[in-house]
């Protein structure tokens, strides 16, 4: 007789360690999927900044000693950009560009960058770069 309780007592057990370990790896996939969204994020917001550095960029070469734009690219965030030529060294700029995200569910993604350059001729030469 308690040949049949140990048949229905061992499938039980078995069923509420599978349920134990499939609970866990779904919410080990959550936790994967939040973060490969805010990488994504992060990675999106740099792009944004460095998007303005070329938008600073421009500005060198076009000639502007000073400036500063902002700007939005499609439904991905926006950028703004600040630059100004060092007043010790002619010719030489500096650039504060930062890019966020915008209408993500999620916590606050921005990257900032600044950025030297040095201009010479037509051509404009990024001498520092710190993220």
């Amino acid at each position: 007789m308690r040949r049949k309780g140990i048949a229905l007592t061992v499938v039980l057990g078995f069923l509420v360690v599978t349920s134990i370990t499939m609970g866990a790896l779904l919410g080990l996939s959550g936790v994967q999927m939040r973060m490969a969204k805010r990488f994504s994020g992060q990675l999106q917001s740099y792009y944004l900044a460095r998007a303005g550095v070329e938008m600073a960029i421009s500005g060198v070469a076009s000639g502007q000693s000073s400036g500063s734009c902002s700007g939005t690219l499609a439904e991905y965030g926006k950028y703004e950009v600040v630059w100004k030529e060092e007043d010790d060294l002619p010719d030489s700029f500096t650039i504060a560009a930062t890019g966020a995200l915008t209408g993500m569910k999620q916590t606050k993604v921005q990257s900032e960058i600044r950025a030297g350059l040095r201009k010479e001729g037509d051509a404009v030469f990024i001498t520092s770069w710190d993220e």
